[in-house]
């Protein structure tokens, strides 16, 4: 098998792509955008605030921290971007009803088992509401 031409060129990205579009959704589900537009919270606020599971939800920021949807201001901290005020349902022209149209349609038809929602269950495999 060492002969074998191996091109590993953007193939993380494209991996990724499912997951960051996932994280994406979930996050204009949960308006995090709109609890963020009077400024920073923490992901334990932001959690009680949308009844989710920290952990998971911190993972989640973190993600979207990493493409710039939001920042993490401080530790466990995080604030909107310019990029996530266009998930925010105040303001014109959002593209949150996009998001949630368009990936709300894309993610059943991928089996939504619990398997997509780890930040309500606390884990990717199992777990209750």
């Amino acid at each position: 098998m060492s002969d074998v031409t191996i091109d590993r060129t953007g193939l993380f990205d494209m991996a990724l792509n499912l997951l960051t579009a996932r994280a994406v959704h979930v996050a204009a589900e949960l308006r995090i955008a709109d609890h963020l537009a009077s400024g920073p919270a923490s992901s334990a606020r932001l959690a009680e605030t949308t009844g989710t599971h920290e952990p998971s939800l911190y993972r989640l920021l973190r993600l979207l921290a990493s493409v710039g949807l939001f920042s993490e201001t401080a530790p466990r901290t995080f604030a909107a971007t310019p990029k996530a005020n266009a998930l925010r349902s105040d303001v014109p022209g959002s593209l949150r009803p996009f998001v949630l149209h368009t990936l709300g349609v894309l993610y059943p038809a991928l089996g939504r088992d619990g398997a997509f929602d780890p930040h309500r269950r606390g884990s990717f495999h199992q777990g209750v509401r």
